[in-house]
């Protein structure tokens, strides 16, 4: 149960996670807020550095969004599985508080009541530690090593047992059980924090979502070959007539341009490097990763290209 309580902290991860993964980008400055116009609509062009990192940004949970809403059968499958484990930590838990008042007296060569006793208390002592508005963290960075450290005495224990499967076979059993259940947890807790994300974006990438972000929005093959290639000269940066000058660096990788190097400038009038904006049109999205423009579109206004 104190592994399940952990889990809420993990959706903001996930968020981050999901964000982070849609290209590889790094995330930098935290959530502050960036001008956006409505969904699908460009947004208009700001110069500096953090802006475009924020409007950036900000695109990836957009499309980190819409593919959390196409992947919404599987999250549907897993919010079955989280709420089939809940209950099972709740029955679990209920019945190793009737074990430690009916079987604790009987002998055992390991002192497993007590170490059941342990377990029983700490999600107690978790939900405490929690709901505390104490300003000292570390308590709460303590207790992540706790249950760890609790399951590995268990096993020990169980492991070395001579004489309590025969003197205290409920004990045992259940000592047995709890560890298998703990092991569960902590693997499930550990893929929803880790592999949750690659599978989702691995789905996407194989096209198994019908839509969204992926294959299926993605822009048509060769796009970003279409798209203008220039040197980084200085002035690129300076010679702007309908606005600020913009600042010389990628707004995906956020790595400044070197001189002379190859550079692709969108219609919209962005920079990137061909292989962060190469990657975004294969796998992603056919809009500009700072303005949403349809890159496609203004490509081909006529269509020609379109596929059938």
């Amino acid at each position: 149960m104190a592994s399940l309580a952990e889990g809420a902290g993990d959706q903001a991860a996930l968020r981050r996670g999901l964000s982070s993964a849609l290209v590889g980008a790094p995330i930098v400055g935290g959530d502050d807020a960036s001008t956006l116009t409505p969904d699908g609509e460009p947004l208009r062009r700001q110069s500096t550095s953090q802006l475009n990192r924020n409007r950036f940004q900000e695109n990836q949970r957009y499309l980190a969004a819409q593919l959390l809403m196409y992947s919404l059968p599987v999250m549907g499958c897993i919010a079955v599985m989280l709420v089939a484990l809940l209950i099972a930590s709740v029955v679990i838990y209920v019945q190793g508080w009737m074990i430690m008042s009916n079987f604790s007296d009987k002998p055992c060569d390991q002192p497993l009541k007590w170490w059941l006793l342990v377990m029983l208390l700490v999600p107690i002592l978790q939900c405490q530690l929690n709901s505390s508005t104490q300003p000292d963290q570390r308590p709460k960075r303590m207790q992540a090593l706790v249950m760890p450290l609790a399951i590995t005495c268990g096993v020990w224990m169980v492991y070395h047992c001579k004489t309590c499967e025969k003197t205290a076979p409920e004990l045992y059993r259940y000592a047995k059980m709890y560890l298998i259940y703990q092991s569960v947890v902590w693997v499930t807790m550990l893929f929803f924090s880790c592999g949750l994300v690659s599978l989702v974006f691995w789905m996407a990438r194989n096209g198994l979502l019908d839509s969204g972000p992926g294959p299926a929005s993605a822009a048509r093959p060769g796009l970003i070959n279409d798209i203008e290639t220039v040197r980084f000269r200085p002035e690129l940066f300076s010679d702007v007539k309908d606005d600020e000058p913009q600042p010389p660096e990628c707004s995906i990788c956020q790595e400044e341009f070197a001189e002379n190097a190859e550079l692709k400038r969108t219609p919209c009038g962005h920079y990137f490097c061909p292989d962060c904006l190469g990657n975004w049109l294969e796998n992603y999205a056919k809009t500009c990763p700072l303005c949403r423009e349809d890159l496609e579109q203004a490509m081909d206004p006529s269509g020609e290209n379109d596929q059938p």
